[in-house]
């Protein structure tokens, strides 16, 4: 099977069924018999992987189908249901699938016999990772599109806290990363590090995966996330931000023109210019964040801990009066963060990270001249 012989797989499985069919054998030899002849496809190597395993990683169909077919042949596997179940569940020494092999390897007829014969599309190897983090690892369209159809886990973390998302985004997979966007993939999630999917294809450096995050519907929520860094200040217990970062400023850094394209798109035209009910809305979401960042940084981790198993928790008004409270002391916190932190956040801010980085070209940009023109007038 590892080698791709079916030839050699088909004679050897139809001698011991001639034997089988064709031998006058007691019940309980018969039986013995059967479970000999299964077993011989489920055996297992040094790496623990069965025929299946191999045939399903070589992409060797006739193989595998002929296999199931004699699983499902019901003259020898009436009473022995579990075999089939074995052949889909069966796990090597990384507890990786047939399903994960195949997937990994772009073998999407093999998939779909697999999913059909009842393999888990859940099913998670050792580092937690499944057939969808697998497919879209490594660029296997036809898998991924598959492996959704048959509802596989979109948002499943592996782990390393990754989404297949992020795993299609970290390759610059830009076709699969559209594909999941699609399929409704939480662009909100981030890993170990406090990356989003978007911030993972910026860091990268893969320009088409950063604009299928862009030009998709859930754009300003891939840019609604912020990674604070903190240092303790040994003579103060309070904690001080070293740096801070945002999807936008790393587009400032790295992308220029993506970055051209999030401003843009954070303008909105009304009617036309000739109308005299004509007006254009700037959005300052992204470039005045001051306050927003400690918002979207709370935001995510609170995500990252709802994927998780919910204990049912009863409601009553003392405890909405506590949780508006909490609110309320948490605002309050975000202000007061500001005001330690008015260094740090105006040395990060957008605008001086356009002149710290030489993108001077960003200036010439109507949003960045109307808000420079803004503050000019509040602060004048």
């Amino acid at each position: 099977a590892k080698n791709g012989s079916f030839q050699i797989c088909e004679m050897l499985m139809d001698t011991l069924k001639h034997i089988l069919l064709q031998t006058q054998l007691s019940s309980d030899n018969r039986n013995i018999f059967i479970k000999e002849y299964l077993s011989l496809i489920l055996k297992k190597n040094i790496n623990k992987r069965t025929p299946i395993h191999e045939a399903a990683k070589i992409g060797n169909f006739s193989i595998l189908d002929f296999f199931f077919r004699i699983i499902n042949n019901e003259n020898i596997t009436n009473e022995y249901e579990q075999y089939k179940i074995a052949l889909c569940e069966d796990f090597d020494d990384e507890l990786k699938t047939s399903l994960h092999l195949a997937a990994a390897e772009g073998h999407y007829e093999i998939v779909q016999l697999l999913i059909d014969q009842g393999a888990n599309v859940w099913s998670c190897d050792m580092n937690d990772s499944t057939p969808l983090h697998e497919a879209a690892e490594h660029n296997c369209y036809r898998c991924v599109e598959i492996l959704l159809h048959y509802q596989a886990p979109i948002n499943q973390f592996d782990g390393k806290h990754n989404t297949p998302l992020y795993r299609a985004s970290q390759y610059g997979h830009w076709k699969i990363v559209r594909l999941l966007l699609n399929y409704n993939a939480n662009v909100h999630l981030t890993n170990c590090d406090g990356y989003n999917s978007l911030e993972v294809a910026i860091l990268n450096n893969h320009q088409l995966t950063v604009y299928e995050f862009l030009n998709h519907k859930t754009w300003t929520k891939s840019l609604r996330n912020a990674q604070i860094q903190m240092i303790s200040n040994n003579n103060n217990n309070n904690s001080i931000y070293e740096n801070l970062s945002t999807p936008l400023r790393k587009l400032i850094r790295y992308m220029p023109n993506a970055a051209d394209e999030v401003f843009t798109r954070s303008m909105l035209e009304i009617g036309s210019s000739e109308d005299y009910s004509y007006k254009i809305i700037f959005n300052y979401e992204f470039l005045e964040d001051q306050l927003s960042i400690f918002k979207w940084k709370q935001d995510t981790q609170t995500q990252s801990i709802d994927l998780q198993p919910i204990k049912s928790t009863k409601w009553n008004l003392l405890s909405f009066f506590k949780f508006r409270q909490q609110q309320n002391e948490m605002n309050i916190k975000d202000i007061s963060r500001l005001n330690c932190h008015v260094y740090t956040l105006r040395q990060n801010h957008p605008l001086y990270m356009i002149i710290t980085y030489h993108q001077y070209d960003l200036l010439k940009h109507p949003l960045i001249d109307r808000l420079i023109k803004r503050k000019w007038a509040l602060f004048t």
